[in-house]
């Protein structure tokens, strides 16, 4: 790590006599300054056509979200700007996208809200686009959501009206579709302005953590951190304030360097954790204190919902910890050095169930005698748990040109924790890959202004951030030719990931550039102006571990410090052993193995018999897993569930239930059914395995054709911890008419109900007279989730009321509100 200078030097030397004078290191006195407010754009935008259809992308499916002039949505970390809810029963999921958009290059900039549900077969079906801020130009927007009460949350500043800057949350309109209502964060003596959030639920209430900056224009090195609480209404749909101590924002740091900062909430709403960069001159008096890039890492953390913090920089977490230069080792500069690399500008933080944080960040190379920093960096993750630093990505290769301001090669990384698979997921923004050049030194897939294009990559760890494996480009979208025109490239940027809310894909949204480099808004246009796409990127989970076993390697860790502290080694030097066998390990994290016991039944029918091993190969517990069976006819239809828990599973787990049975009726056609045992989050399976058992004749009493009651085919059986005659833990499901969404709603809603058994069923729709306007079903339906549209595009807007009648359970009601 130590030489890493010494070849740095020699590339520039190279380059300074080849091409162009682009040297990968520069001053680390250097200044940028960030925007605040919504300048005009400095260059006249290039009109170009951009690609109508969606990206040839090498992994997933994406889609277009919106066209957008503006191509920076943040000055640096980025926060997220994407989320997801958990999965409905019928596999579908509702995305939300919130983002900073200009109409032309000269137009004001608006934030801006899309949802859209992404349904089990992959189809998309959209919201209508909000402005968030009206009448007021706004940017820098944030995203959270409510995963169980569908409500997003954004976050962003703007004007006041004059001349000044606010920074808001805004909530949906609970009266008025596509109306959001802006709630000012309460201002305090500073401007505070650029905000990131998070939100959680804490104690049955939903709270969003916004962390600002301060802005003054005339000091750009170090600037005041605050935070602020806010708890929302659900009853009135507003945000109020609820900051510990009844303060409008709390003051975290006084010394935050770079606009970098990060917040993240627990599941549980317990945990809150901010990271921020803090320059080492404030903490250590090293160095020059002019220095935007001489930083480290602290973070704070609350353990009780936000009431209480760790504030003050002694009593930050500090999680890179550099080792301070060492005179006494002059004149070997080398030697002196000691740590050459510092954070600069990005970091991203994310909790597991457990409450275990996890920070990825990228770190630069920096020279403290030289008095120089890189263009090139290496990204790291680290967790509170191991504590231990693993590289996720080498971005220490140099192509001859430029990533945009406050980038690096590899940045803009967020992390994803999956509890489902046990898995840790990182997409970051990459500018090229090495060997981007010709043979006369000129890059490839660069601008005419020596701007390189990006690409998105992904990455995964198994085992708690340890292993990396190598990531994958999931966008490549390169042109291999040199001074490439407006139009000529396409440059993902602006990348932002949701956090993990169950479900088979990893979701991503970034714009898509036409011209590489900042151009709207920018204090120092870097290329032109265009109309870009905002895009809406869906990958498969198991697509991109196929990938990785396709590439078949590790990330080699290198050390972050030089002393090797924190340096986690691999017991078999990284040698590939499949995704989920790290360090020679155990195979999958999990595996279920049902055994047939008894799998031939006569004419009459009969009872099946069978036994069901779950082994789990990881440290780590999962609470409320579900458990349901499903079997397929001689015809290939399949049917179920048939029988379902939920139950919880301990670390290391061995579960063996010996016996377990399934009814199978005289009334069953012949033939050879497959039986299927599922464990994950119903209906998202995470493992599952199958047997076959016959049925050797039809029954003597079977006429007709057969009609399946999943009643008749009644199961038996009990896991370790899980009593077989608790009724309330064998159930499937309760009778239940779930909330409508939209609703209100123009000019159409969807809502589901859930069967714990076959039962005939009636869903109407009345008008507040009581008369009905449409009738949705009427007869016979088997156990399990079902889901129904109501189209109102033909009825007058006002108050209806929906009716679910169950022959076996009686009515249900829920108001629908049609405003057109």
């Amino acid at each position: 790590m130590r030489r890493i200078f010494a070849i740095l030097c020699c590339m520039a030397l190279l380059c300074s006599i080849g091409y162009a004078n682009l040297s990968p290191i520069r001053s680390a006195t250097t200044t940028n300054q960030p925007i605040a407010g919504d300048p005009p754009a400095l260059a006249k935008g290039v009109y170009g056509q951009p690609p109508t259809s969606e990206l040839d992308e090498i992994v997933g499916d994406t889609v277009h979200v919106y066209l957008n002039w503006r191509d920076m949505q943040h000055n640096s970390t980025l926060g997220r700007m994407i989320a997801v809810d958990e999965p409905a029963l019928d596999g579908s999921q509702l995305v939300h996208f919130t983002w900073c958009n200009r109409t032309s290059a000269a137009a004001p900039s608006q934030v801006y809200y899309r949802s859209a549900t992404l349904l089990s077969n992959g189809n998309v079906t959209w919201g209508s686009e909000v402005n968030v801020n009206s009448p007021n130009w706004g940017g820098y927007p944030l995203l959270a959501a409510d995963n169980e009460g569908d409500v997003p949350f954004v976050g962003w500043h703007g004007g006041d009206g004059g001349t000044g800057y606010l920074s808001f949350v805004s909530t949906p309109n609970l009266y008025v579709p596509n109306v959001f209502n802006a709630w000012p964060i309460p201002t305090i003596g500073a401007v505070t302005i650029w905000p990131h959030m998070a939100g959680g639920q804490t104690g049955g209430d939903y709270y969003t953590h916004t962390v600002l900056n301060e802005y003054d224009p005339d000091n750009l090195l170090e600037d005041g951190l605050y935070y602020n609480r806010a708890v929302y209404d659900p009853l009135t749909g507003s945000m109020s304030n609820d900051t510990p101590g009844g303060a409008n924002q709390v003051l975290v740091t006084d010394i935050a360097m770079n606009l970098s900062n990060a917040v993240a909430v627990s599941p549980d709403g317990s945990h809150i954790a901010i990271g921020q960069t803090v320059g080492r001159y404030n903490l250590f008096g090293e160095g020059d204190q002019s220095s935007q890039y001489n930083n480290d890492i602290l973070v704070w953390e609350s353990t009780d919902g936000g009431d209480n913090w760790n504030w003050g920089t002694g009593n930050a977490t500090n999680i890179t910890s550099f080792l301070p230069p060492n005179p006494n080792a002059l004149p070997d500069t080398t030697e002196a050095n000691q740590d050459t690399m510092r954070a600069y500008t990005e970091v991203d933080l994310a909790y597991s169930s457990d409450n275990t944080l996890h920070a990825v960040f990228s770190l630069p190379g920096y020279d403290f005698y030289r008095g120089t920093i890189t263009y090139t960096d290496r990204l790291y993750y680290w967790n509170n748990d191991h504590q231990m630093y693993t590289q996720i990505a080498d971005g220490t290769f140099w192509n001859y040109s430029y990533s945009a301001v406050w980038e690096r090669i590899v940045g803009n990384a967020q992390l994803s924790i999956d509890e489902d698979l046990g898995v840790i997921w990182c997409a970051f923004v990459q500018y090229g890959q090495p060997g981007d050049t010709t043979g006369a030194g000129i890059p490839i897939d660069a601008s005419d202004e020596r701007f390189k294009a990006t690409d998105i990559w992904v990455t995964a760890s198994p085992n708690n951030g340890l292993h990396w494996a190598t990531p994958v480009n999931v966008t490549n979208t390169r042109n291999l030719g040199t001074d490439l025109l407006p139009y000529e490239t396409e440059s993902e940027r602006e990348m932002t990931l949701a956090l993990d809310a169950g479900g088979d894909n990893l979701h991503l949204f970034y714009t898509l550039d036409y011209d590489p480099g900042i151009a709207v808004p920018s204090n120092s246009p870097e290329g032109d102006p265009t109309e870009n796409y905002q895009v809406y990127h869906v990958i498969n989970k198991q697509d991109l571990i196929a990938e990785f076993e396709a590439g078949g390697e590790w990330v080699r860790n290198y050390p972050m410090h030089v002393d090797e502290s924190g340096f986690f080694v691999s017991q078999d030097d990284w040698e590939w052993n499949g995704f989920w066998n790290p360090d020679g390990g155990q195979g999958a994290p999990a595996q279920l193995t049902l055994t047939g016991i008894n799998t031939t039944v006569g004419p009459n029918g009969g009872e099946i018999a069978y036994s069901a091993h779950l082994e789990t190969f990881i440290n780590q517990a999962f609470q409320d897993v579900d458990y349901w069976t499903m079997v397929e006819l001689p015809n290939g239809q399949e049917m179920g569930p048939l029988f379902m828990f939920t139950f919880n599973v301990p670390a290391f787990a061995d579960m063996l239930a010996p016996w377990m049975t399934l009814d199978v009726p005289g009334g069953a056609p012949a033939g050879t059914y497959i039986f299927t045992g599922h464990v994950g989050f119903h209906p998202n399976s995470v493992i599952s395995d199958s047997f076959t058992f016959n049925k050797i004749a039809a029954g003597t009493d079977s006429e007709g054709e057969f009609v399946f009651d999943p009643a008749e085919w009644k199961s038996s059986g009990e896991w370790p911890g899980v009593a077989s005659d608790d009724p309330a833990t064998l159930t499937p499901y309760e009778f239940e008419l779930n909330a409508a969404w939209p609703n209100p709603f123009n000019a159409a809603t969807s809502f589901s109900i859930t069967l714990p058994q076959a039962d005939y069923v009636q869903v109407a729709v009345f008008d507040v007279l009581g008369r009905e306007v449409v009738r949705l079903v009427d007869g016979p339906m088997i156990a399990g989730s079902h889901t129904f549209t109501f189209d109102g595009s033909e009825f007058a807007s006002g108050v209806y009321f929906l009716r679910v009648s169950s022959v076996m359970h009686g009515d249900q009601i829920q108001k629908l509100v049609l405003m057109k």
